[in-house]
């Protein structure tokens, strides 16, 4: 399993880190890693870096009646072909922006052989992209998120120690730490189990 963050992080951001056996970083880090993708509703590892190695791939969509189509993550740049409703979709007929296809809608006209009076794509059509998906680097956000929470695992074990330390026992109370809430709220109303538009 990936992590999201660097276990040595995580250890130059706690306190007396010599009082932790060895292995206790990583476990720390895959551990918060995985809460991360359980609270964003998204698979295990969704948010690793996709190595330069990575093929491209073929994904296929519905569409949703408009003419945008949003995409999960993907680099920007890698998308090798474009099908719609079977026939392939030239590079001139859409254009990227922001996580989105953008397409042009008298090119779909053509290749749908629709009227003239076309006005947008149709709902329920399949359409399939290849190209490399995935994250070019873990979200600066996420990884903060997960170094966050892992602490807050981390001082948990010891209670009266943390109080020692000057920090809260009801801090490290919480279930999530803020924090990672907020991140994993964002991401999840992007790429969640409820997003209807992926």
């Amino acid at each position: 399993m990936s992590s999201y963050v660097d276990p040595k992080i995580i250890k130059e951001f706690a306190v007396a880190p010599e009082a932790s056996p060895p292995g206790v970083w990583e476990t720390l880090a895959a551990a918060a890693s995985r809460m991360f993708d359980r609270a964003a509703e998204v698979g295990d590892n969704f948010f690793v870096k996709v190595p330069n190695s990575t093929a491209a791939a073929a994904m296929t969509f519905r569409g949703n009646g408009t003419r945008y189509l949003s995409l999960p993550p993907y680099k920007a740049g890698t998308i090798v072909t474009v099908e719609y409703d079977g026939e392939t979709v030239g590079a001139t007929d859409y254009r990227e922006k922001d996580g989105y296809l953008i397409f042009d809608l008298g090119s779909l006209a053509r290749v749908s052989n629709l009227s003239s009076d076309f006005e947008r794509p149709a709902a329920e059509v399949d359409i399939t992209v290849t190209a490399k998906w995935g994250f070019a680097e873990i979200p600066a956000d996420v990884s903060y998120a997960v170094i966050e929470q892992a602490l807050m695992i981390w001082r948990r074990r010891d209670a009266a120690f943390t109080d020692l330390s000057g920090v809260s026992t009801a801090a490290v109370q919480q279930q999530l730490s803020p924090t990672f809430a907020l991140a994993a709220e964002k991401y999840r109303e992007i790429y969640g189990g409820r997003s209807y538009f992926i």
